[in-house]
Parts: C-alpha cells; structure tokens; sequence
C-alpha cells in the first residue's frame, strides 16, 4: 500500500484509507513488495522490525532474512464476532 495513502492525516483518517483501500495483490506483485520493502529497511541500517500481520504473506521474507533483521509479528486481529472469536483465537498462525 506504499504511497496509496496520504502521509500527515492523522490515526483515524490513515486507519480509514487503510480498511477502504484493502484489496490484495497478486501473489508475486505483493511477494515483490515485501522484498523491496525488507531490502530497503536493511540498506537504511534497520535491525528489527514489527511487522502487524493478517496473514502468512510476510513468512518467506521472514525466513530468508532472519539472520540481516530482528523480525516480531504482532498478528491483527479485529471485527471478530464473539461466537467464533475463540476458534478464530486458538487457531496457529503461521507467521
């Protein structure tokens, strides 16, 4: 979604272009981005990253560069309703 979203909105205006401008890409055109993006925050000097995921796209990058970045998923998780928020809850991620 880089560049999708106008920078200096504020929380509430950038959660909202994010949930309205949520449509995935293809496989490879999101694969792609990972790369870049992972790339890049390694040639800028980054040595961790929180990555909030809602799935398993961002695994094989998180495989290939573990030893060049210190990765930790925070897993997202919203708009459960509550009578499958416990199966939706102990199902394994596989980030």
């Amino acid at each position: 979604m880089k560049g999708a979203i106008p920078e200096g909105t504020g929380l509430p205006a950038f959660l909202t272009a994010v949930m309205e401008n949520r449509r995935p890409p293809d496989a490879d055109v999101l694969s792609a981005a990972i790369d870049t993006a992972a790339g890049t925050m390694r040639a800028q000097g980054t040595v961790a990253v929180g990555d909030i995921a809602n799935t398993a796209a961002t695994v094989p990058v998180k495989q290939r560069t573990a030893h060049q970045l210190e990765w930790r998923t925070f897993v997202e998780c919203m708009g459960v309703a509550e009578t499958f928020a416990p199966s939706a809850w102990n199902t394994p991620c596989p980030c």
